[in-house]
């Protein structure tokens, strides 16, 4: 299923952007490792993220794919998280040069709005939810809790499963970020993935790079208190070179759990023009028996600059 614009890709199709220099990362050699497994601590980074009634944190998304790199900065707000209803607020604005990006998407639990506008241009998607939903529990080919990270909603625990479900995590490190210590986890795509980007390799031969704009690993930051991920970084390799470059780095920063919101935050009301533009049957023929979903980490080809 193509993804729109949510958590991991948002600002993908905000706007286009110029070229800008890369940090280069690499997992710290001097960070001890640690005795449990990865999937351990994915497991219960779920359980404890799953018990918050409610997140709310600034959020900053740095991209750099190919000759675009940009930053937006906004607001996230889940709601009701332990009640599993869907309710979600996340707003993010950019500027490069004289051009400028915004995106809203709010979630009362049963219609998801998204409106992104880029240069005074607006654009409104409609989506019912529970129908999809319920469409996908019928049709029984696509888990939920994918299907509800594909449409960016579910939170971090439906983001980490997500995750968990289309990676390998191999290794955990403990490190400090932020002046919080975390764990440190990083993934690599399972077979079934790769061969949605990669051909078979002929005998006797490496297999083929994957395309630029797609991530060869994925690496989380978890909060060793709350589980919480206050970093996902999306990662490519440099041919030839023992060194990865961040594609995509979305931080969490000043996170709160488990206080009040104002659930007025999780309301929408289209304006008259531009008509919002329903995409639910969109999703159900996409559920439809055969219908694979795409990974929910794969970004798409970025636009190319004006």
């Amino acid at each position: 299923m193509k993804n729109h614009p949510s958590l991991t890709f948002v600002a993908i199709l905000l706007l286009n952007a110029s070229c800008a220099n890369l940090a280069l990362s690499v997992l710290a050699a001097e960070a001890p490792p640690v005795k449990h497994k990865p999937q351990e601590e994915l497991k219960r980074a779920r359980e404890l993220l799953a018990r918050n009634k409610s997140v709310s944190a600034k959020i900053v998304e740095t991209v750099s794919i190919l000759d675009h790199s940009f930053k937006a900065e906004g607001q996230y707000l889940q709601g009701n998280l332990d009640q599993n209803d869907h309710r979600v607020r996340l707003e993010l604005k950019l500027k490069v040069g004289d051009t400028q990006g915004t995106l809203l998407e709010v979630c009362d639990g049963t219609i998801l709005w998204t409106r992104h506008e880029i240069a005074k241009e607006p654009t409104i998607t409609r989506r019912n939810v529970q129908q999809i939903l319920d469409a996908a529990r019928q049709n029984g080919s696509v888990p939920e809790n994918v299907l509800v990270a594909d449409m960016g909603l579910g939170g971090m625990p439906a983001l980490l499963a997500a995750l968990e479900r289309a990676l390998n995590f191999t290794g955990l490190k403990i490190d400090t970020l932020r002046e919080r210590p975390v764990y440190v986890i990083q993934g690599s795509w399972k077979p079934a993935y790769l061969a949605r980007w990669q051909a078979p390799p002929a005998p006797g031969t490496a297999p083929a790079p994957l395309p630029p704009y797609v991530p060869d690993l994925v690496r989380l930051y978890l909060d060793q208190e709350t589980g919480f991920p206050i970093r996902v970084m999306y990662l490519k390799k440099i041919v030839d070179r023992e060194l990865l470059k961040p594609m995509l780095t979305l931080d969490f920063i000043d996170v709160v759990l488990d206080q009040p919101v104002d659930q007025t935050v999780f309301e929408f009301k289209p304006p008259d023009r531009p008509p919002p533009i329903e995409v639910t049957p969109t999703y159900l023929n996409q559920l439809a028996p055969g219908q694979p979903l795409a990974p929910p980490t794969a970004p798409a080809a970025p636009p190319k600059a004006p």
